[in-house]
């Protein structure tokens, strides 16, 4: 089968792309080109998803309606959404998912006995404009061998996006819930100590919630550094 590239994706999507604003992450998509998130496109497509993945997309970032930027966001939760059906299949191998966020609060997909809800955890404004600074004092921490943890932040998001995650799934009948969550930035030098301290975190998560946690980091959902399942 012949592969799609997600610019071409959008562009079918999307026709009249050329008339959005240059700020627009469907413009920048197609132009740039973006092409992190190809591989999972052409898992999702040559499921027999193209359709839904089209109907998500424009749920997401309606073309009807004056260009919102809160619109980009839910672009690319849409293509986390695609890398978590990508991973289902081909990694996990339980069975074509099913997109089921027909309304605001349900979860992603739906195989078999599984709900899958993906999740993106990014770094504000503010994490972004001290990042400098903490790895700097990160960086002090391991040379004098002190134990590193991640920002009480950035576990207070996972926590908050866990919760969300397990309160629909507590709206369901039946059911196991997997959370797949993407870590979408890079914190040298201490990436490895974070992804380290991210893990403990999954561990007790799921002590506590009964979830199956998923852990990528920036578009790499064929080998999550963590994985319960």
């Amino acid at each position: 089968m012949e592969t799609i590239s997600l610019a071409q994706k959008f562009r079918i999507a999307f026709p009249d792309w050329p008339a959005f604003p240059c700020s627009c992450a469907v413009r920048q998509a197609i132009e740039g080109p973006q092409t992190d998130f190809d591989e999972a496109i052409n898992v999702v497509t040559r499921s027999g998803h193209h359709e839904s993945l089209i109907r998500r997309l424009l749920d997401a970032h309606p073309s009807s309606c004056q260009y919102l930027p809160s619109y980009d966001s839910q672009l690319w939760d849409v293509m986390r959404e695609a890398e978590a059906n990508a991973w289902v299949m081909e990694m996990a191998g339980v069975g074509c998912p099913a997109w089921t966020q027909q309304q605001r609060g349900s979860l992603d997909l739906r195989v078999n006995h599984l709900w899958v809800e993906a999740k993106t955890i990014h770094l504000s404004h503010q994490e972004l404009a001290g990042k400098t600074d903490f790895a700097k004092r990160a960086a002090t921490y391991l040379e004098t061998d002190h134990n590193f943890k991640v920002p009480a932040g950035l576990i207070r998001k996972l926590d908050c996006d866990l919760s969300n995650a397990t309160t629909k799934e507590q709206r369901q009948d039946s059911g196991n819930l997997v959370v797949f969550f993407e870590i979408a930035f890079d914190w040298p030098p201490v990436q490895d100590r974070m992804k380290a301290s991210l893990s403990e975190w999954a561990a007790d998560a799921e002590q506590r919630t009964g979830a199956k946690l998923v852990l990528c980091h920036n578009f790499n959902w064929r080998e999550p550094f963590d994985s319960s399942f």
